[in-house]
């Protein structure tokens, strides 16, 4: 039986106090789509609340005169380099002609200004073509990464100019949580540890983040420093922007009572352990509170009343009510034993 009934010297040990503190959803990358051309908005594939891939086209606009003037850049280029194939040939032909002293310098140095003009001639029009290129390309507007569409601001036919906003949305891969923590509680945060966000639609579940950011000043009014919390990917069916949420914070160290939950006996309303007493058992009730991490994966539950320092707890209950009961037995079978000897 002894070895059934392994116990542990109630003790002390050290926790971390945890405080939960407001906090709000947010998206970090959410943006508005601007026009970067203009045109007449020819096609919309997209609208509120709709899931857009990356890369995904969401609107088109007309690109008639950013064709043409493609189109134009194009020919430009044909007729520049053309000038420049004959201003090359002249060069070289001029500089046959300044060796052998048939040309005058200036000649040869006219010849040579020519040859530079049409180089820097077919730069420019280079540079040209490929800023009406790029004026195609804004035609097509695609969506930077995958998300949700949370606002169309333009109609099919619309003309459209640089700057007018046409569409928004955000990322649910890219989340963090956005909370304000009073002063004399934001010097314990230790960032090293991470934080816990607390879901507000479900308690009980609890998303970890390691990537913790204390701003490095506090606002003057609320006396209350700003903490950014970003969310590891893969909560995106979790959480959404606007959402209220608390975050848990791991502040100051503080000591307490605390056993582990395997010792603790339930049943119905009744929470207890048993504690042993030189040859003794005793069930003993028990007020507990917050429970905590332990080592080795190991639940450990604060006492709040019940026990005092140096008792010994049973550590498996079932184990210590086989004992009680075994005892209970034997004691009840004595007397009936010397009652038959009489």
């Amino acid at each position: 039986m002894a070895d059934e009934l392994r116990s542990f010297e109630v003790s002390l040990g050290k926790i971390s106090r945890e405080r939960l503190f407001d906090g709000v959803v947010e998206a970090i990358k959410h943006t508005t789509l601007s026009a970067q051309t203009q045109g007449r908005i020819v096609e919309i594939n997209f609208d509120i609340n709709d899931f857009v891939e990356k890369d995904a086209i969401l609107v088109k606009i007309s690109d008639h005169e950013q064709s043409a003037s493609a189109a134009q850049a194009a020919a430009s280029i044909s007729e520049i380099r053309a000038q420049l194939t004959l201003a090359n040939t002249n060069f070289k032909r001029f500089e046959t002609l300044l060796a052998s002293n048939t040309i005058s310098q200036s000649e040869f140095d006219d010849a040579k200004t020519a040859l530079q003009r049409a180089r820097a001639n077919l730069q420019n029009a280079e540079a040209a073509r490929d800023q009406a290129l790029k004026q195609v390309d804004y035609t097509v507007v695609r969506a930077p990464y995958s998300g949700i569409v949370t606002a169309r601001l333009v109609e099919l036919g619309e003309a459209v100019s640089p700057g007018v906003p046409l569409m928004s949305g955000f990322s649910l891969e890219h989340m963090r949580v956005r909370t304000e923590v009073p002063n004399r509680f934001a010097r314990h945060i230790d960032t090293n540890k991470g934080v816990d966000v607390v879901l507000d639609t479900q308690p009980t579940t609890r998303i970890h983040s390691s990537d913790v950011t204390v701003f490095p000043f506090a606002n003057p009014r609320s006396n209350s420093v700003t903490v950014r919390v970003v969310l590891p990917r893969g909560n995106n069916d979790q959480v959404y922007p606007g959402m209220l949420t608390k975050v848990a914070f791991a502040t100051e160290q503080d000591t307490r009572i605390l056993i582990p939950r395997s010792a603790i006996f339930n049943r119905s309303e009744l929470t207890g352990a048993y504690v042993l007493s030189g040859d003794t058992v005793a069930l003993r009730r028990l007020s507990i509170g917050q429970a905590y991490p332990g080592e080795n994966g190991e639940v450990m539950v604060e006492v709040l009343s019940g026990l005092l320092l140096g008792e010994r707890v049973a550590a498996n209950p079932v184990a210590a009510v086989r004992q009680l009961k075994a005892r209970q037995d034997a004691a009840a079978a004595k007397p009936a034993a010397e009652q038959n000897q009489e």
